[in-house]
């Protein structure tokens, strides 16, 4: 009787952890302590990178809000984008015309005392 309880409860139990497992994976941030750009003996910035859904641009304040999927829930991400970050679609480089809502990007960026400040978008096709 014990042997079919343990046979019975080890199956949805080993799907439950292994499909946590993936999902947490999945929704990992990536945060790299350093950047090959970073100069030696400066303290590195902590940069993030999300893939998400382009919810919101707003050209006027160069704002973009992304909404990235975690385990259970969203993040809603917003981040202000300076004139020098690089906006890329296949490796070539994009305007801010290209981020419209819907469209799935990659987002590299920082935290800074005022907020978020995006470094890098990245357009994804075919996703």
């Amino acid at each position: 009787m014990l042997r079919r309880w343990i046979r019975g409860v080890s199956l949805p139990l080993g799907l439950a952890l292994g499909v946590l497992l993936v999902s947490q994976a999945l929704a990992a941030e990536v945060k790299p302590t350093a950047l090959p750009q970073e100069k030696a003996g400066q303290s590195p910035e902590a940069r993030t990178l999300l893939v998400g859904t382009v919810i919101a641009v707003v050209p006027d304040s160069r704002t973009i809000v992304v909404d990235v999927p975690l385990a259970q829930d969203v993040r809603r991400l917003g981040a202000t984008m300076s004139d020098t970050v690089r906006i890329t679609v296949g490796g070539a480089p994009a305007g801010l015309d290209a981020l419209t809502p819907g469209t799935r990007v990659r987002i590299e960026y920082r935290r800074i005392p005022t907020g978020n400040k995006a470094t890098a978008v990245e357009i994804l096709r075919g996703t």
